[in-house]
């Protein structure tokens, strides 16, 4: 025989090496006929292959012959398969950040090894709330910050462990404080962020008119100014960003009722234009720019018909056209850009009811789908993205003997969860409040109190 040695085999690996041999007349027939191939492994009578799939660890001794079909004396070997376990190795490189008080799982990747697996802390430590469970780190994390920690993989064959040094952040959850309040109170109006600074317009004062103001917020100096005064007063507009400046479309005015008005603010210059008016006279609509089209979504045209309506501004061509209408009508809904999405949350519906849907929309697809629906019902609410989060606060429900009375909860929820987080209550409860995002902070800017009054307060929610 030639073949005097074999190479290891890896336990649950496809293993194959052919046995050679010289000398005698004819075809060789191969058998073992001491000792034992390692369990999983066989050998070919005919062509001498060495094969299959080891099942287990360990050194084994055997020895094989090579007998000619025609003339001459068989011819032997001892040989050795030693079966041994790839290399255990960890796949986390990185952890995903968690968040104070939120439940945290975190899959443990591992490759190598033979066997049940065994993760420990070999040195730093987790953080408070979190521990090794099975093949993850789960909890409720209790404190925020960096925790430094090395990772240690082994198995329960005695493999060579591996080790990775890693680091988790905990995350403060987020909070609500108190900014500088509005020259203005108003409720109804419409906010957007430019520049980062806030532009909020219109809205109906305490007086009960409405109003034609630009208040411009800027947050690092937490200070407010005015701008051109819109070239008519109304409330319940929508606004868009797009790269023509600020879109106000459509909104109600005392004596005409909804408007298909469609006006354009330049920050730059402090001045208002018109671009082409809405196919239909709308108010209470969300709008949201994406990808050269500036869309607005839903509302209500003429006396409390509620439309599912989409339509799509073209910024290029400077016209209108239908997309994918909304699964239903709505009115006063909340609507936020996440990614190349737009989520759009509650409002009202037919009859004088509210809903807690959640819709997303995929401009790209042109298409709607669901997404888990608020944990109560809500119209004329604020929303925003903080901290991977999209949260939703404020605004009222329908609901005989609550209507016109606005909440405070704050709800979140992380993409790919099921089920909503309340992060604590606004300092003051709100409905038809306008909202913007900037700087990390979600702004809830005036909107009406328990008393159905107009307010100028301004409070943000991150941090």
């Amino acid at each position: 025989m030639v073949t005097d040695v074999l190479p290891d085999a890896i336990v649950g690996a496809a293993y194959s090496e052919r046995l050679t041999a010289t000398g005698g007349e004819g075809a060789l027939d191969w058998s073992v006929i001491r000792g034992q191939l390692p369990p999983g492994l066989s050998v070919d009578q005919t062509t001498g292959r060495i094969s299959g799939t080891p099942t287990v660890l360990g050194p084994f001794a055997f020895e094989v012959q090579a007998r000619p079909r025609v003339a001459g004396g068989p011819g032997t070997r001892s040989l050795a398969i030693v079966v041994v376990a790839e290399p255990l190795a960890i796949g986390n490189v990185s952890l995903p950040n968690g968040r104070l008080d939120s439940m945290l799982r975190i899959d443990l990747l591992s490759s190598g090894g033979w066997g049940a697996k065994e993760w420990s802390v070999v040195s730093g430590r987790l953080p408070g709330g979190l521990s090794i469970v099975g093949e993850s780190i789960e909890g409720v994390p209790n404190e925020v910050g960096d925790f430094a920690f090395t990772l240690r993989l082994s198995d329960a064959h005695g493999t060579p462990p591996a080790e990775r040094a890693l680091t988790l952040r905990i995350e403060p959850n987020p909070g609500w404080e108190t900014v500088t309040p509005m020259p203005f109170a108003v409720r109804s109006a419409t906010a957007v962020t430019f520049d980062d600074r806030i532009y909020v317009f219109g809205g109906t004062d305490p007086s009960g008119e409405q109003t034609g103001h630009t208040q411009i917020y800027d947050p690092s100096t937490d200070s407010w100014s005015l701008g051109a005064v819109m070239p008519s007063p109304g409330d319940f507009a929508t606004s868009a960003v797009s790269s023509l400046g600020i879109h106000v479309v459509g909104g109600s005015r005392s004596g005409v009722g909804v408007l298909a008005d469609h006006r354009l603010y330049d920050p730059s210059t402090d001045q208002w234009t018109t671009l082409p008016d809405l196919p239909v006279a709308l108010g209470g609509s969300a709008a949201e720019y994406f990808d050269g089209r500036v869309f607005v979504v839903g509302g209500v045209a003429g006396s409390r018909s509620y439309v599912d309506s989409n339509y799509a501004f073209d910024i290029e061509a400077s016209s209108w056209s239908s997309a994918a209408a909304l699964p239903g009508p709505r009115l006063s809904a909340t609507s936020v850009v996440d990614g190349d999405r737009v989520r759009l949350v509650g409002g009202g519906v037919p009859f004088l009811e509210t809903t807690a849907e959640h819709w997303v929309y995929e401009p790209r697809l042109d298409r709607w789908s669901a997404d888990p629906p608020l944990p109560a019902q809500r119209e004329t609410s604020g929303a925003g993205m903080v901290s991977g989060l999209f949260c939703v606060f404020g605004g009222r429900t329908a609901r005989t003997g609550r209507f016109n009375t606005p909440y405070s909860d704050t709800f979140c929820i992380s993409e790919g969860d099921s089920v909503w987080t309340t992060f604590g209550s606004m300092p003051s409860p709100r409905a038809e409040l306008a909202f913007a995002t900037v700087g990390g902070w979600i702004y809830a800017i005036g909107g009406h109190d328990e008393g159905d009054v107009p307010q100028a307060t301004v409070q943000r929610f991150g941090g």
